[in-house]
């Protein structure tokens, strides 16, 4: 109380009177994090990992990535689809992003609570020019952590990527429609089914059997699903219960710097790309699978 007080004198304010408080607490920013995310059988994620100002409103972002990163990768260890060395990648993608967002608010802090020095001048007078310059629009990205990723995780295929969604990035917000309800959908839509999507983009004329044979080996953890032009029916290969979207202003190709030819992108469920190729990349594909999730699993087909 004593404190509060002293403030309001030393703010001019001493013709205000502070009485009766019915709670009082005190606040203090830690700042610090778990050396490890995993130790054994036991895993670690949100606040129980790592704490830090809040500025930014940084930790529930932070604490939803983890779980979305951890829960696939547990779900399909413990239902026997993947090898148990697949959790080993939950450390080695999130604490890069964890260690990144503590900098981040910690620089924030420094910055909002500074009274004099550079910070002061910094804030005052270069962020409000720098705001007008499309600064607010890449720090929302960055504070609602849509704009992080994973482009050097040992489970995602780089490949050669030149233009659109690159392995390890998140998918961009896409927009197309259910070619059977014709219900406009958009990027959660795609995951309705909580398994990893193999999004096949595809010609006419162009088969996709040596695909077909890959995935099928692995059809309890990936769902196969089409993403047709504007104008094209549902493919004749696309079998009972996989869904069809139509890619109606073709922008879904171009979001993911897919080629105008058959081509697939294979999408995590928390939302990041894990590959991205030609239709024809079986044998890559099928190493890929292999080295991510161990031995072939003989889906249910």
């Amino acid at each position: 109380m004593n404190e509060i007080v002293e403030t309001l004198e030393k703010n001019h304010l001493g013709h205000l009177r502070a009485r009766d408080p019915s709670w009082l607490a005190g606040f203090g920013i830690q700042h610090r994090r778990t050396e490890h995310l995993r130790m054994g059988r036991v895993f670690l994620c949100g606040d129980a990992a790592h704490v830090h100002s809040p500025a930014g409103g940084q930790g529930m972002n932070t604490g939803l990535g983890d779980a979305f990163n951890l829960g696939w990768k547990l779900a399909s260890v413990i239902l026997g689809k993947a090898k148990v060395e697949l959790l080993d990648s939950y450390e080695a993608e999130r604490m890069p992003v964890i260690d990144g967002v503590m900098r981040m608010t910690d620089q924030m802090t420094r910055l909002i609570t500074a009274t004099k020095g550079p910070r002061v001048w910094i804030r005052e007078w270069i962020l409000p020019i720098v705001a007008k310059m499309g600064f607010a629009a890449k720090m929302a990205m960055r504070l609602s952590q849509l704009s992080m990723g994973y482009p050097y995780s040992s489970i995602v295929l780089p490949g050669r990527v030149a233009v659109g969604a690159k392995p390890g990035e998140r998918v961009p917000p896409l927009s197309f429609s259910d070619l059977a309800t014709k219900r406009p959908s958009r990027t959660p839509d795609l995951f309705g089914n909580g398994k990893i999507v193999f999004l096949i983009m595809p010609d006419l004329g162009i088969g996709s059997e040596g695909m077909r044979e890959v995935m099928d080996r692995r059809s309890d953890l990936i769902d196969w699903q089409w993403m047709v032009k504007k104008g094209a029916g549902r493919p004749t290969e696309a079998r009972s219960g996989e869904l069809v979207w139509v890619d109606k202003e073709g922008k879904v190709r171009e979001e993911l710097g897919l080629e105008d030819h058959p081509s697939f992108a294979l999408l995590r469920p928390d939302g990041i790309v894990m590959a991205r190729g030609e239709l024809c990349e079986t044998q890559l594909m099928q190493d890929f699978l292999c080295r991510v999730f161990g031995e072939e699993f003989k889906g249910e087909g």
